[in-house]
Formats: C-alpha cells, structure tokens, sequence
C-alpha cells in the first residue's frame, strides 16, 4: 500500500486507508483496529489503553470509567486490568 517513494497511498474510498496505514507502521491490521477502536471511546485521564480495550464495549463505558473500583492494598479508587475484567 505504498507509492514507488515509500509513502503511503490512500484509496480516495478510504476502503484500505486503515490497512495500508498498518502495513506502513508495522502491527497487524487487527491490532491497529483495536487500536483505533479503543482510541476512539471514552478517554478519562489515567486509565490504561489496556482498560480502555475491556471496558469499551460496556454500555456505559464512560461513567464506568469514571468511577474506579477501590484497591483493597492501596485503598484508592484505581482501574487495572484485573478489575475492569470483573
């Protein structure tokens, strides 16, 4: 998906623009959806891409993010993956 320069092209339909994109950077074209996909949601200070990519499916993602489960060791109200998994 690029020119004879190395550039990258991009299909006037936008149909490859995400997949040559990915060709270009390196990750799959899977990974760079997830990417996207997950760079498009809620995205309150200080939560993780990780828990971004559980939680963004949820419904009610952006409020779910906002109001963190309390850690038991810390005591603080905190996302990390395990607790988004729950």
């Amino acid at each position: 998906m690029t020119d004879q320069n190395g550039l990258l092209s991009i299909n006037v339909s936008g149909q490859y623009t995400l997949r040559g994109f990915a060709e270009a950077i390196g990750p799959s074209f899977h990974t760079v959806r997830t990417y996207r996909w997950v760079a498009e949601g809620p995205a309150p200070g200080g939560v993780s891409p990780k828990v971004h990519r559980i939680l963004a499916s949820a419904p009610d993602a952006y409020e779910l993010i906002k109001s963190p489960p309390v850690n038991e060791r810390t005591g603080r109200g905190e996302w990390s993956g395990d607790a988004a998994k729950n």
